[in-house]
């Protein structure tokens, strides 16, 4: 919500034995990958992301009071724990006027310390 309209339509969607591990009560920060290594322990090795246009779904024109069809961007985040498996999917579809994106790519791994 901006200004009390809603921008976007949220979905996380958890592997099931990630999921049945977390309470609602748990999720006190909006950044839920964050939660999920304070209250299970599980550290990630990657997000995937993935953004494109589409047209706003029934379900989208209904949360965010618009006309079905009108352009919405779509991103979804596949998050992998350091084992590799997919223990998260987030899909955001938000007025395209609305969203933003944005990245930074590293040109060098990270340091390994002195």
């Amino acid at each position: 919500m901006v200004n009390r309209r809603p921008q976007a339509r949220v979905a996380v969607h958890f592997a099931p034995d990630i999921g049945a591990r977390l309470t609602r009560e748990a999720f006190d920060d909006p950044v839920v990958f964050r939660v999920m290594q304070r209250e299970i322990g599980l550290r990630l090795s990657h997000v995937d992301v993935t953004v494109s246009a589409a047209r706003a779904l029934a379900a989208d024109a209904a949360a965010l009071g618009v006309a079905p069809g009108v352009p919405v961007l779509v991103m979804q985040l596949r998050y992998h724990a350091e084992d590799g498996r997919l223990v998260e999917v987030a899909c955001t579809r938000g007025l395209a006027d609305a969203l933003r994106f944005a990245t930074r790519l590293d040109a060098l791994p990270p340091s390994r310390g002195p």
